[in-house]
């Protein structure tokens, strides 16, 4: 990964003098951009990393190492539920090395079953000693990563596009197709992250909410108001429309009611008001239904 992005400062909290964790002085959330993306960080920071404003200096801070280890740590759960979903042998091992900050840190231990066995242990010997070992399971990525792709080829051949697995697997093939995670690949396994939680804790909860309000919205459009009620209901809504109409494109162009009429019917269109939504389908009424009170407006003296 390079340093070819920005940072910015959100937000910083300083820990009570009573209370703070070791040297730390406070906490701050920093936003990374890279391009068009972003993501935000948190971390503690110390005295010598503060700024005279209490704020986090950022040139102090290895902020990127904070970006790499929670991707490693996203990494490390995506792996165990993919363990767990039988993808890898029973025997896989999820460790986090920490041989390197800009170096893939989490390594997959004896996931497939005619590797040879390797134990954490092995990890943390000497370099001196096991370095030939170490080697072997560093490079073991590539084949990880050809493994993992053809699992995506499979599941997107079966119509499992954009179920969990299908963004689990994405995810660990951008981490393990290199050695180090390039910064478009950190931002892409962010995204792609993003869209599984949203998806598989949100997106039903937002689709339930949605239908729900349509259903209140029919419900209420189903009510017997008498008719008279509802064309007034229907002049009043109008008469404000083309007053705010008015105020945003000015006098000249609600002169002609057609014209005026599009406006209002594109000010309905964003607000949906009741009065004007039809009963069977909930949409707005036409330009031509809303042009056609106007002059009934007119002569009440409620516009121009």
């Amino acid at each position: 990964m390079t340093d070819n992005l920005t940072y910015e400062t959100v937000q910083f909290d300083l820990f009570p003098p009573g209370k703070r964790f070791m040297k730390d002085v406070g906490m701050a959330l920093v936003k990374i951009e890279h391009g068009l993306v972003s993501h935000y960080v948190d971390f503690n920071y110390s005295v010598t990393q503060q700024l005279p404003d209490g704020g986090p200096d950022l040139a102090k801070i290895a902020v990127l190492s904070h970006l790499h280890y929670e991707i490693d740590t996203h990494i490390s759960v995506i792996a165990k539920a993919l363990k767990d979903s039988g993808y890898f042998s029973d025997k896989t091992e999820v460790s986090t090395t920490f041989f390197d900050e800009n170096q893939n840190n989490v390594v997959l231990l004896n996931w497939s079953e005619d590797m040879e066995e390797t134990t954490f242990v092995d990890l943390v010997q000497p370099f001196s000693d096991k370095w030939d070992r170490l080697q072997k399971l560093l490079h073991s990525n590539g084949r990880l990563a050809r493994y993992l792709y053809g699992i995506l080829l499979k599941l997107e051949k079966e119509g499992k596009e954009f179920t969990g697995d299908w963004y689990r697997v994405k995810i660990l093939h951008l981490y393990f197709q290199s050695f180090n995670v390039s910064l478009d690949s950190a931002f892409s396994i962010g995204i792609l992250h993003e869209q599984m939680y949203w998806r598989f804790q949100h997106e039903s909860d937002a689709v339930s909410g949605q239908k729900n309000q349509l259903a209140r919205d029919a419900a209420e459009l189903a009510k017997p108001i008498k008719a008279a009620e509802r064309k007034s209901a229907m002049l009043e809504c109008v008469a404000r429309l083309w007053h705010e109409a008015k105020n945003e494109l000015g006098q000249q162009a609600m002169r002609m009611d057609t014209n005026a009429s599009q406006a209002i019917f594109a000010l309905a269109e964003k607000e949906k008001p009741l009065p004007l939504l039809v009963k069977k389908t909930g949409k707005v009424k036409g330009p031509d239904a809303i042009r056609r009170l106007l002059p009934e407006l007119r002569s009440l003296g409620k516009i121009d």
